[in-house]
């Protein structure tokens, strides 16, 4: 028995037990290692489609698993056997899982971006970059954490898992701003941004008419 206080993550990788010390444990696929030591203050495990992540209670990310659009943000297209730190990434507040599917198990419309709150306000975003999703003003991959552009003050971003999808797959981001109003980016095929228009936007741009959100 671990401890009656864990956490246990599911995700396409496998099982991830984190036990009330902050230790992480493996289960599922073979493994090289079935305690990762690297982890040892881990305080959130996000796991799906081939990767997987862990934040750390000092600020820090790692990451291992499959990299095939740099979502590991360790610059390169590297698959990785055992966690790795993400390159220049500190003060890491909350983790925000872009790797998204049109949630039938035989797609290939997946999405492999990943999303970084930082304790300063700013997001960080890497991986695809196909519908500017990354917020950086272009549809350029990133294999490492790079700044969603003219975004500070930011308290909440809002991930994929709360979009609902009607006709068309989408890949849409959304930030709460501490002054209460709310910006969005990526694609925007149904008017999802909530800027009055149907075109996709690859830097953020304010939702119409909503303030004082909280």
């Amino acid at each position: 028995m671990i401890s009656k206080r864990m956490i246990l993550v599911a995700g396409l990788m496998g099982l991830f037990v984190v036990a009330s010390l902050g230790a992480l444990y493996y289960y599922g696929r073979p493994s090289a290692d079935s305690g990762v030591s690297e982890a040892a203050q881990v305080i959130k495990i996000v796991a799906r489609r081939g990767s997987a992540y862990a934040q750390m209670s000092d600020g820090t990310l790692w990451a291992w698993g499959r990299n095939d659009y740099g979502q590991l943000g360790d610059g390169t297209t590297t698959n990785r056997l055992t966690p790795i730190r993400i390159n220049n990434l500190a003060g890491v507040t909350k983790i925000v899982d872009g790797n998204i599917s049109d949630y039938r198990w035989d797609t290939d419309t997946v999405y492999r971006s990943f999303y970084a709150l930082k304790s300063d306000g700013t997001v960080l975003a890497w991986g695809q970059n196909s519908a500017g999703q990354l917020g950086d003003g272009t549809n350029t991959d990133r294999l490492t954490p790079g700044p969603v552009h003219n975004l500070t003050g930011v308290v909440e971003i809002l991930d994929h898992s709360h979009i609902q999808i009607n006709s068309k797959r989408l890949n849409s981001v959304y930030a709460l701003k501490s002054d209460g109003t709310v910006w969005a980016w990526g694609d925007n095929y149904n008017g999802e941004l909530g800027d009055g228009t149907n075109t996709s936007r690859s830097t953020p741009v304010q939702v119409n008419n909503l303030s004082g959100v909280v």
